[in-house]
């Protein structure tokens, strides 16, 4: 014999029953479209993020286990590594690094300036 009475019934509750079968059909009901909805929501998330969800699988097989940052990168830019620590210097990098000599020099003069002074 099949047991044709939803897990959310009245009967599996407890002994105590304070509403219908048909209250409990109502719940059984609702309570089917609330997990179906949330189903679709997470398996459309999923679906969505794939590509982030096999690169961080990648990333863990490789490093076993990455920190908050990693896993932020690997959301932006689909690698564990932001591209200011992976790329090679950029011309706006070297303008940083070729003015540096500039403010060495002037320090320099300066140190030489008060060196001649005392």
């Amino acid at each position: 014999m099949v047991n044709n009475k939803s897990k959310y019934s009245s009967a599996n509750i407890g002994h105590e029953r304070n509403y219908s079968e048909e209250v409990a059909s109502k719940i059984d009901v609702e309570i089917h479209h609330i997990v179906d909805e949330a189903y679709r929501d997470v398996e459309q998330l999923l679906t969505d993020n794939m590509d982030f969800l096999h690169n961080m699988a990648k990333a863990l097989l490789e490093e076993e286990t990455i920190d908050a940052k990693a896993v932020e990168n690997l959301h932006k830019y689909g690698t564990t590594k932001a591209p200011d620590e992976t790329e090679a210097p950029t011309a706006s990098h070297m303008d940083a690094v070729i003015s540096m000599p500039n403010a060495t020099e002037e320090t320099k003069t300066s140190s030489t300036e008060s060196d001649v002074q005392s």
